[in-house]
């Protein structure tokens, strides 16, 4: 398929690429104890240095999710969220999920 097929053109891509998902369901993947996460703690939950960078990371999911209550207080789920996520997957089970604010990336 071509971009016109798309009702796209070159200016759609400014890096020169694009993924484009045909399934655009939700796809679920399995948490594990290893799972690592790593994120900014930006109120200082976890991280006792205000002048660092803030940067956490954990394999406690409850530690994680106590994160998303604080940063997130009305309560949107993860996949509704505009902050970026990169989820790292091997076999259908989550390695990583990492946060990241358009400044750290």
């Amino acid at each position: 398929m071509g971009l016109k097929e798309f009702g796209l053109n070159e200016s759609d891509f400014p890096n020169g690429y694009s993924i484009i998902q045909k399934n655009n369901g939700e796809t679920t993947f399995e948490l594990t104890d290893g799972t690592i996460y790593t994120f900014t703690d930006v109120n200082l939950l976890f991280v006792n240095e205000p002048e660092s960078n803030r940067l956490y990371t954990t394999t406690k999911k409850d530690e994680f999710l106590k994160h998303l209550g604080e940063y997130n207080l009305n309560d949107v789920p993860l996949s509704k969220q505009t902050l970026p996520y990169f989820i790292e997957v091997k076999d259908g089970k989550v390695i990583s999920i990492t946060e990241k604010f358009k400044y750290t990336i």
